[in-house]
Formats: structure tokens, sequence, C-alpha cells
């Protein structure tokens, strides 16, 4: 087994992959032994893949994926920067900014690699979980609620905000900081402001109820007083897996009528979270914040919810009456939900586009609306399949733009990492090329859904490489950044 060199570097380690993978690919005997040394199921694959080069490397340096490996090097090299760089890098990795996740794992690498400078960092050690550190800097007059750190953020903000609560080594520490904190007279809704977001502070309670999703830390800053009502703690509680914290929240005296909570909660596919807000006295007929938007039972539509939330939405009292609900739910090939919204008086054209989406006619009408266009990259964003084969096939124009950030369907199946839908696509016409709302194209889509891994499992890499094959370079004038796999995607075919 090889040892990774003291000071590792990240591009050398990817140039290793990258002629791995194209020594698999020619079948060089060396290559093909490492394969069998270190990934015999590997063997007789039709194919060989980037990540299974970058599997193999991985497995030869003594990791067990390449994720694990980039992680190290990525904590050994922070750790050999400067101070300041460290302290950025762990506030990050640590607790995410803007649109970018937490890395707890990295995070815990780094503060296991790097010196003592960065542990002297007050702040940082409520976010690592530095029981004695903070319990040093507790002495001081003032301090529990001093802004500071890399973040400009109060001690107990730090801590409840931090992921590495779910790092095993890192959990226990934490909770001891929230209690030291608290029991030394931190202000249980202190907050600060992520510059990407400069009008919404962030309380503690959001970082523990919402970002973290910690059941514990909820519940004792809820009884140390932390406010319910804070604008934000509420609106995320709907993303944890678990619904324990909204319950908190709700418990605490929440407001299930905030405005756009009853709609992010059906972003997600969730009948237990919707159930719960609405019982709690969520209005069912609350439309979008702040320009009038649809309302719940047209969101739900337009998120690919299934029926029993449409059920929950209508025995609350949801009231469909001028949504025109049985033509918004048949244009989009909903067939479970005629019980609930039977259909009847249609018009011509609006039956020539419901057999096509019930699969009873592979032609769509000649006079095919913009309203019924759009249905194309919304079928796509909520991973109906079915519906994008029966649009395409049918004439529905592969390129159609959305409502929804004048996305199209190959935007919108890049963006969930859907590579079985993205070659579909291309396929058939699609341009990469075409700019969508935010003025990009889909390589600024490409980039952003791969660096923030925003379908966990999403296969961004076979991504690229469909693109590339489509015509896209691999080179721009445009200073983007990728996912490491994409990356070496795009270098795997540089001249």
């Amino acid at each position: 087994m090889k040892s990774l060199p003291e000071h590792p570097h990240w591009d050398h380690l990817r140039q290793q992959a990258k002629e791995l993978l194209r020594d698999l690919r020619t079948a060089h005997p060396e290559a093909m032994q490492r394969l069998q040394a270190t990934a015999p199921q590997l063997a007789g694959a039709p194919r060989i893949a980037l990540h299974d080069a970058q599997y193999i490397l991985a497995r030869e340096y003594g990791f067990a994926t390449w994720t694990e490996m980039k992680s190290e090097v990525a904590a050994r090299m922070v750790a050999r920067a400067d101070l300041e760089m460290q302290r950025l890098a762990f506030a990050g990795w640590a607790i995410g900014r803007g649109f970018n996740r937490a890395r707890p794992k990295d995070a815990a690498l780094l503060w296991a690699r790097a010196g003592a400078s960065l542990r002297q960092d007050p702040w940082l050690a409520c976010a690592a979980g530095d029981l004695a550190a903070v319990q040093a800097k507790l002495a001081e007059p003032g301090w529990v609620n001093a802004l500071g750190g890399p973040l400009n953020a109060p001690p107990l903000v730090m801590a409840s905000h931090s992921a590495l609560l779910r790092h095993p080594d890192h959990e226990a520490g934490i909770r001891a900081v929230v209690e030291a904190l608290l029991a030394a007279g931190a202000d249980v809704n202190g907050s600060y402001v992520d510059g990407e977001f400069p009008d919404s502070p962030l309380s503690a309670l959001y970082g523990a109820s919402g970002r973290v999703g910690d059941v514990e830390i909820t519940r004792r800053l809820l009884a140390a007083g932390a406010n319910p009502n804070d604008g934000e703690s509420l609106y995320h509680a709907c993303e944890p897996a678990s619904n324990e914290t909204m319950r908190l929240l709700l418990e605490a005296g929440a407001d299930p009528r905030t405005p756009n909570v009853l709609h992010h909660q059906l972003d997600h596919h969730d009948l237990e979270g919707l159930q719960m807000l609405l019982a709690a006295g969520a209005d069912p007929n609350v439309r979008l914040m702040p320009h009038h938007g649809p309302p719940a039972l047209i969101w739900a539509l337009l998120r690919g919810r299934d029926s029993a939330h449409f059920a929950a939405l209508l025995e609350a009292g949801a009231n469909p009456e001028g949504l025109d609900m049985p033509w918004q739910a048949a244009r989009r090939g909903r067939v479970d939900l005629e019980p609930l919204f039977p259909l009847a008086g249609l018009s011509e054209y609006q039956r020539a586009v419901v057999d096509v989406l019930h699969g009873r006619s592979n032609v769509a009408p000649p006079d095919l609306q913009m309203a019924e266009a759009h249905l194309l990259p919304e079928a796509a964003g909520n991973g109906h399949f079915d519906l994008v084969r029966r649009m395409v096939e049918a004439g529905w124009p592969v390129d159609a733009k959305g409502a929804e950030w004048g996305s199209t369907a190959l935007n919108q199946a890049i963006f969930h990492g859907r590579a079985d839908m993205v070659e579909y696509l291309l396929a058939h016409g699609a341009d990469w090329r075409l700019m969508h709302g935010y003025g990009d194209n889909a390589v600024g889509t490409l980039s952003f859904a791969s660096r923030n891994d925003t379908v966990p499992g999403g296969d961004y890499a076979r991504c690229a490489e469909l693109l590339i094959a489509a015509g896209m370079p691999t080179t721009f004038e445009k200073d983007y950044t990728f996912s490491d796999e994409v990356t070496m995607v795009l270098e795997s075919h540089r001249g």
C-alpha cells in the first residue's frame, strides 16, 4: 500500500487518476494489474469510468473512497496555509456559507491537522466543541456575547450552527459548549449576518433547528427563551429529514402562518410535515409571497407532490374554486389526481394535450401554447422522465423554457444530476448553449449543481461527459468552478 506524501498536491493526484484512466481504457498491463489488485469487481466492465480510476487510486493510498482521500488532502493543504486561510476554511466547512453546504468531515480533519494557532480562536473553538478553550475565554467579562471570529458571530451561534454536531468526535463537546455559554449568560436570541444574505439575520435557533436539525439543542434554546418566530427557523425546519425540530418550534409558539412556510414544506415530499403544519393552523389557501404567487394547491402540483398531499390540503380546507384544478392536474399527466379533481368539459385543444400526457396519443396539438410548452422543463425538474419522453416524442419543443428560472428541460436534468435524462434530451436536439434566467447556459448549471451536490448521488461527471460529446468546450473564458469529479472529466478531454 502506498502512502500519501507529507505534503500532497491535489493536482498531482488528479493527474495520476487521469493517467490511470487512460491506461485502463487501453488495457495497459500494469493498469489492469492495479485494477485486479484493488477493484477486481470492475474486471470485464464494458466501460471504465473516471470514478473507477479515482476509486482504484484512493484504495492504493489506503482510503475507502476518492472523497475520503480528497478530504485528507484538502485538510493537509489548508493546514499549511496562513492562519487567516485556515480560519476561513474551518468556518466555511464547519458551518457553511451562502449556498455552500457545510463539510463536517473536512472541518474535523482540518481541526486535527492544523496547529495550535487555529485552535486559539475561541469562536472556532465553539464550533469545534473545545470546552476547555471556551471556558478559559468565558473568564473575560463580556466575551460570552461578543461578535468575532471569521464570521463575526457570537459564540452561541458558532456552536449551534456547527455541522460538527453530526461528527462523533465533536458532538459531545459542542453540546457541553452550548450549556457553558447559556450558563454564562449567552443571549439566546443572538444572531449573525451571512454576507450573501445581508437582510436576514440568522439566529442561534435557526442553526440548531434548520441548518443542523439538532433536536436537543433546539429544545434547550427554546427552554432558555429563544424566539421561535425569528423569521427563519420554522421555514428551514422543513428541511431536515426529521420533523422533530419543527414540532418543537410549533409547540413553543412558532406561527405556522409565517409567509412561505407551507410552500417550503411542499418543496419536500414529506406528508407528515405537511400534516403537522396544517394541524397547527397553517392556512391551506395561502399564496406564495411577496408577489401574490401560486396558492398551496398549485404549488403542490408544481412540486410534483403525490395525491396524499393534495388530500391533506383539501381536508384542511384548501379551496380549489377558481383554480381549474382538473385541467391543471390533467395537463401535467396526473392521472392519480383525477378522483380528487374529476375531469370534464375539456376543449378540443385541452383534450389533445391531455391525451399525450396520459399516454393515449403521441401527437402534440399543432397550436401548442406556451403555457403547455412550460410543462416540459417542469416535468424534468420533478424527475418525471416518462412524461418528458411523451412530450418530446409527441412534438413538444425540446428547448422550451419553464416559468421557474427560465430553465429548459436540459437545465433541469443537469441540475438534478439525471445523466439518463441529459443523454436523452441531447439526443433529441436539446441545445446546451441556451441562456436561462440566471444569465448563463448549461455550463453554469453544471458548475453550480456539481459544486454544491444539489442532489446527492447525482451523476454530474457523466452529465459533463455527455455535454462535451454534444460540443461543450472544456475550457471557458468565464471563471467557472466545478466539483473535482467534473473537473477531472474536463481535464481528461483537454489536449
